[in-house]
């Protein structure tokens, strides 16, 4: 078992997702994800610092250094907490139109995605694994003698509609 902690899309690994899940499937490991998505985080997060205390309506501080709005002049750069990354979002956008590499490599694997935006949310898809993790049966078998090499297509069926299956796709015969 393979648990990731990380982000829903991939951002430039080195290896194919092809050969992962392969060697992934090949190693017989189920890959579980909590993941959470970076452009929906910033949405969530919750500033750091102090709250800005509320204005009295009807009343004006005195300026003072902190209170002091800022006025820029033409080419002068706005300070950190004052700027929009314009291009960073973008580039967000544009990931969410790629494929969930999380989402294709449990599914691949047996396993399971769990996402969160939040820390309680990861605190309950932590929970929920752990309770996976200890009310599910494996089942194994050997390969047949002589089988050629290659992929082989799994299906696991239960009648009961009480129990939910979850099962890699299929598995890898290799040469001998």
């Amino acid at each position: 078992m393979l648990f990731l902690l990380s982000e829903s899309r991939d951002r430039g690994s080195e290896t194919a997702l092809d050969l992962v899940i392969a060697e992934a499937q090949s190693a017989s490991v189920t890959v579980y994800g909590a993941t959470y998505s970076a452009f929906k985080t910033a949405w969530t997060a919750r500033p750091t610092g102090e709250p800005p205390t509320p204005m009295p309506r009807g009343r004006r501080l005195p300026p003072t250094e902190e209170n002091r709005p800022t006025i820029l002049s033409p080419g002068q750069i706005p300070p950190p907490e004052q700027r929009a990354d314009i291009a960073g979002g973008l580039g967000e956008l544009k990931r969410v139109g790629e494929p969930e590499t999380v989402k294709l490599l449990v599914e691949a694997t047996g396993g399971a995605k769990f996402p969160f935006a939040r820390q309680r949310a990861l605190e309950d898809a932590i929970e929920k694994l752990g309770a996976e993790l200890h009310s599910q049966y494996v089942l194994s078998f050997a390969p047949i003698e002589d089988t050629p090499p290659g992929f082989r297509r799994l299906e696991v069926r239960v009648k009961s509609k009480a129990h939910r299956v979850r099962a890699r796709p299929g598995c890898w015969a290799i040469a001998p």
